[in-house]
């Protein structure tokens, strides 16, 4: 994780951090800076840790310490932005997934002591994510678009995507998207196989068409009684404890 941390606030580092160690997920940090506060204060002071980060990087990369995945946040300088985009491809180029949250700001404007300066940093962050996560107002400054402040159509929304991901080809559909998608797709995570065999009859209603073993399958055939048990029993015969003489 490659964000800022907060001395009095729970985002950034403070808010990652916890969540992941929670789920088990070894998680490793380098901050971009360290700040008094959250920036919606109107008033903090920060120091930044490009020096630090200038240093840390070669010495990771010299004991080839490698990441399954890096989520990027705030960056304060120039260099941080130079210096992580390049860190996020070798390790991209490595098998690594790249996740960027454009951290920048929120309701139609960017967060007290962030600037164009950092708008621009952040577009160049973009362009090495596999994902990103920015809010509406990031999107926004992100893809040079107007916010609206009374939201947007779904249409807007699909256009917006499109001008973040700027893709250089895209392939035509199949056919028309259905009513209401915006007529992006996706791969499948897990793609289903290339033929799945026809069941040999419908499955019967309310289950799921699967058929397992018996566990404990009945036998091939059971013997029909002589006769109908007496009202009141149970079917089954046993020999008399002290039978009778055969005559008397």
């Amino acid at each position: 994780m490659i964000n800022d941390v907060a001395g009095y606030g729970k985002v950034g580092m403070a808010a990652m951090l916890p969540i992941l160690s929670y789920m088990g997920i070894p998680a490793f940090n380098l901050p971009t800076a360290l700040v008094s506060n959250t920036l919606d204060y109107g008033d903090f002071t920060q120091l930044d840790t490009t020096d630090y980060m200038r240093q840390t990087l070669p010495i990771w990369k010299k004991l080839g310490f490698r990441f399954d995945a890096i989520c990027t946040g705030l960056m304060f300088s120039e260099e941080q932005a130079r210096l992580v985009a390049q860190f996020c491809r070798e390790q991209a180029e490595a098998g690594g997934t790249i996740f960027v949250d454009p951290v920048m700001g929120d309701g139609g404007r960017l967060y007290n002591g962030i600037g164009q300066e950092q708008v621009r940093l952040m577009r160049e962050m973009v362009g090495v994510a596999h994902l990103i996560f920015p809010n509406y107002t990031e999107a926004c400054y992100l893809a040079a678009v107007p916010y609206q402040h009374d939201g947007m159509t779904r249409r807007e929304a699909c256009a917006l995507l499109d001008r973040l991901t700027a893709p250089t080809a895209s392939p035509a559909p199949a056919e028309s998207p259905a009513p209401g998608s915006c007529g992006r797709v996706f791969p499948a995570r897990n793609p289903a196989p290339a033929e799945s065999p026809a069941p040999a009859e419908s499955p019967a209603s309310g289950s799921c068409g699967r058929v397992f073993p018996a566990r404990n399958p009945a036998p091939a055939e059971s013997p029909a009684p002589a006769e109908s048990p007496a009202s009141g029993s149970c079917g089954r015969v046993f020999p008399a404890r002290n039978p009778a003489p055969a005559e008397s």
